[in-house]
């Protein structure tokens, strides 16, 4: 056998060689560009499919008690996401009122930052009004850019959000066909080991994703309290930037 496919290649001629690596390498490039113009939708696919297995419990809880695989999978989807755009909204909307009041009220905001600069020790004889008011003044232009471009933004995250949605209903309702699908194409031999690693691999991502749920929540209801007592700015706004910032090192 190796000296036949030996022999085939000994056989190509130079040109021969060239138009395949040059096929090769475009097919390559033209795949490349297509999974990357496509990746939005390649990674709405894959987060649907890692929160519809998270969120099996839930679904399997309803399921006993509706009786219906549809509208189980729908309730779950649902109870999940509005809670979630609820907070965007409400953080959207609380950005855009201090966006507003920044760009109307830069001169004072300005004034009052210098004035707090000048109590820093080696600081009180330094002229920095003006960068004050200039760096205030390019954080009003870009809060003020915004709300705008996170309008354009949702068009285009409207498509990743619809093969989000079918990809978690379709993973919830027929989850079990996939997975006995999978283990089918598995041979026999195989089939212990298969099974350790699943509920050694299943084991460690629910532990990492709700040991971490549980610790975010924590740190973020602590530094919304302390927020609100200090009165600092888009307190709420903070607390779930720092929600979802918890999450990245396991991302």
């Amino acid at each position: 056998m190796e000296r036949r496919v030996t022999g085939r290649v000994s056989d190509l001629t130079l040109p021969e060689v060239r138009r395949i690596l040059l096929t090769t390498m475009l097919g390559v490039i033209v795949l490349g560009l297509f999974v990357w113009m496509v990746s939005e939708v390649i990674i709405a696919a894959i987060l649907g499919v890692v929160i519809a297995f998270y969120l099996r419990p839930v679904y399997e809880w309803f399921t006993r008690r509706t009786g219906s695989k549809a509208l189980s999978a729908i309730t779950t989807i649902v109870v999940v996401i509005v809670p979630v755009l609820a907070l965007l909204v409400y953080a959207y909307v609380e950005f855009a009122d201090v966006a507003a009041y920044v760009a109307a009220n830069h001169r004072s905001i300005a004034a009052k930052i210098d004035d707090a600069v000048h109590r820093l020790p080696f600081m009180e004889t330094a002229n920095t009004f003006e960068w004050v008011q200039q760096v205030v003044r390019e954080a009003s232009n870009y809060g003020a850019r915004i709300p705008a471009a996170l309008q354009e933004t949702i068009a285009e995250f409207s498509i990743g959000a619809t093969i989000f949605l079918f990809t978690a209903f379709y993973i919830l309702v027929d989850g079990a066909k996939i997975v006995a699908y999978v283990r089918g194409k598995i041979p026999p031999r195989y089939s212990e080991l298969a099974g350790a690693l699943e509920h050694n691999v299943r084991g460690v991502l629910y532990g990492a994703v709700y040991s971490t749920l549980v610790t975010q929540t924590l740190k973020s209801v602590i530094l919304l309290v302390l927020f609100f007592l200090f009165q600092v700015p888009l307190a709420a706004m903070l607390a779930i930037l720092s929600f979802v910032i918890g999450f990245f090192p396991i991302v």
